[in-house]
């Protein structure tokens, strides 16, 4: 019953998100849907008292990040027909992205090579925290080529030269990235860029309906449920490529994912943490690239001290769990500064967001030609890595989007700027007053 009432507070916060900013991928949405993703778990099974007000509360700070969502003067302009395709040197950025594909994809022959052929490369997946343990500069390399894929798909949205032809060169393109990604052995590396392209070609195109955002959700969820099966128990043996699709012992589908954001909140919960490391886990993002050799105690991630703390080092290091701001704040400040503190840092990273996303619709939505790719798409990455610390470690997602993400796309929109041929002059960001009058004005 508990259960129940919360999936309809859920329903009831999104919509009224919804009411007050047709936008549906507004941070606002995209909040509510992490929210939903993570924890759907809670719908259906019971859990303790503490991590069912923990919950409430993460729906309520929702209807807060609406309420400060429905104020911005430029929400609106979203809905607006997309600026139309500009003229560009399109074969030359093609030939650049194709050139620049080729960094990750020699570094994933290379680590295959490594981890003796195809077959070690496929027997090691499972424990690839360990077996890749040292080669962070090639995953790192492998992990660029997502990004490149997405710059590749926004140059077509934004490109009248681009044809049949063009969109075929694409295709091959796509088809490497998805053996890769399935290769990776990571779901969110796969399928994040499906959610990516659907909101670039959002903003960058022309609106997405609300039953197209549904259906493409529903086949993401599928998906990312058959490719948790699959991975589960993958090996490469005398018959061929096994997968846990043909093990019958198990379920077709996997949904871990939807008691990732709940998990570590049930631990975090069931004793107070033994010693306090006030801060030291976030600290982590600058001190975890200084190799051990150097600084043989250096301090160790919130998931690392969540995984020892509270299953005993169960896998060994091969594996470790995901915290979350909330759970990761109460290991660094106990339940009664931590909670709030992670709260506090959640709102914050999200208001953050909204500023971004109110830039993003009174200023980069203007710009022309390639010019509008790093930026609009640097939005989009920050959407997903705010929204991805309900359950994520925090310096693993701040390095990966930092390091992995808008790093590359910050030199990858400089080089296809500079190859296209295009350059927007005198644009000036246009003064309107912040006012709720404004923001509830009708869509158009």
């Amino acid at each position: 019953m508990i259960g129940y009432s919360l999936l309809f507070v859920w329903a009831v916060m999104w919509g009224f998100s919804l009411a007050t900013n047709r936008d549906i991928f507004s941070p606002a949405k995209m909040y509510m849907f992490s929210v939903f993703f993570y924890f759907a778990d809670i719908f259906v099974n019971p859990y303790d008292d503490a991590v069912t007000v923990t919950y409430s509360a993460l729906l309520l700070l929702g209807l807060v990040l609406a309420i400060q969502e429905s104020y911005l003067p430029f929400h609106r302009v979203a809905q607006r027909a997309r600026v139309e395709t500009s003229r560009m040197r399109l074969w030359p950025v093609t030939r650049t992205l194709w050139l620049l594909s080729a960094v990750p994809i020699a570094a994933q022959i290379a680590l295959i090579v490594l981890m003796g052929g195809i077959n070690g490369y496929v027997n090691t997946l499972g424990m690839r925290v360990l077996e890749h343990r040292g080669l962070g500069p090639v995953t790192m390399l492998i992990g660029i080529f997502p990004v490149i894929n997405v710059v590749y798909f926004t140059v077509g949205l934004l490109s009248r030269e681009a044809g049949k032809g063009w969109w075929l060169g694409y295709s091959a393109h796509g088809l490497l990235y998805v053996i890769i990604g399935l290769a990776s052995g990571s779901r969110g590396a796969l399928l994040n860029n499906v959610v990516l392209m659907l909101m670039a070609y959002h903003y960058l195109r022309r609106r997405v309906p609300l039953t197209g955002s549904l259906v493409v959700a529903a086949g993401v969820l599928v998906a990312a449920s058959l490719i948790g099966a699959a991975r589960n128990g993958i090996k490469m043996g005398d018959e061929g490529l096994v997968t846990g699709l043909e093990n019958h012992n198990q379920s077709t589908f996997e949904s871990s994912h939807f008691h990732y954001g709940l998990e570590p909140l049930v631990l975090v919960y069931s004793r107070p943490p033994d010693e306090l490391h006030l801060g030291l886990t976030f600290a982590t993002v600058f001190t975890n690239p200084i190799p051990r050799v150097i600084w043989p105690g250096k301090p160790e991630t919130g998931g690392v001290v969540l995984t020892k703390l509270y299953t005993d080092d169960a896998w060994d290091g091969a594996s470790n769990l995901s915290t979350g701001l909330i759970a990761e704040s109460v290991l660094n400040f106990g339940w009664w500064i931590g909670v709030p503190f992670g709260f506090f840092l959640i709102w914050g990273a999200m208001t953050y967001v909204g500023v971004k996303y109110d830039l993003l619709n009174r200023r980069y939505l203007s710009m022309g030609g390639c010019e509008k790719i790093q930026p609009v798409l640097a939005y989009l990455f920050l959407v997903f890595l705010v929204t991805s610390l309900l359950c994520g470690e925090f310096t693993s997602s701040i390095i990966t989007a930092v390091v992995g993400r808008l790093l590359p796309l910050a030199v990858i929109g400089g080089i296809i700027v500079r190859v296209s041929g295009y350059r927007q002059q005198n644009y000036r960001i246009p003064r309107v007053a912040a006012s709720r009058r404004f923001a509830h004005q009708p869509t158009r």
